[in-house]
């Protein structure tokens, strides 16, 4: 009974030795497998980075030629603007008032142009997103201005010399801005 109970604890010594070894492998392998995992994790980063790359490229190549449209248009409304002041300043109120209304449809044209823009553009923070929107407030403010000179080019040749001088009224603002706008 003792060289049974004997062969019997040394069965069960060995068996809890290999589960031991065991463990012990599976602890010694898990580290090496959590190296892989960070490698493979570093290099879905890089993958994920150089999509995101790829897409800004893409998205670059349309939005910035529609981009460049829409600031080739607001300059030539900026251009409009200048020589309808001159105009007006020397008493050509028709000439003055054709020059603001080709101002307002030129911002017009490139406003509808920045806005397919930042339409196109997902990101918010996008490049050409950020800088449409900031071109397209600017278009506000000069339509706005060229629209007012419109009117008193119209009140100017109406005979309504005090109308036409409250709307012109801005009319150094609105030079200051065109002076000073840049790409």
């Amino acid at each position: 009974m003792l060289s049974s109970f004997g062969t019997g604890a040394m069965m069960i010594t060995v068996f809890l030795l290999l589960i031991a070894i065991y463990i012990l492998l599976r602890f010694l392998k898990g580290g090496e497998n959590r190296e892989y995992i960070e490698m493979d994790e570093a290099q879905e980063a890089a993958r994920i980075s150089q999509i995101k790359k790829k897409e800004k490229e893409f998205l670059d190549s349309f939005t910035g030629p529609m981009l460049e449209d829409g600031i080739e248009d607001l300059d030539m409304a900026i251009e409009s603007i200048k020589l309808g002041a001159e105009y007006f300043d020397n008493g050509a109120f028709v000439e003055a008032g054709e020059e603001f209304v080709a101002a307002r449809k030129s911002t017009d044209e490139s406003a509808k142009k920045l806005k397919e823009v930042i339409a196109m553009v997902e990101d918010p923070a996008h490049t050409n997103s950020v800088m449409a929107k900031k071109v397209l407030e600017e278009c506000k403010m000069f339509r706005e201005g060229s629209e007012r000179m419109e009117k008193a080019c119209d009140a100017m040749l109406d005979g309504n010399e005090k109308e036409a001088k409250e709307l012109a009224a801005n009319k150094e603002k609105l030079l200051k801005m065109a002076k000073e706008w840049t790409r």
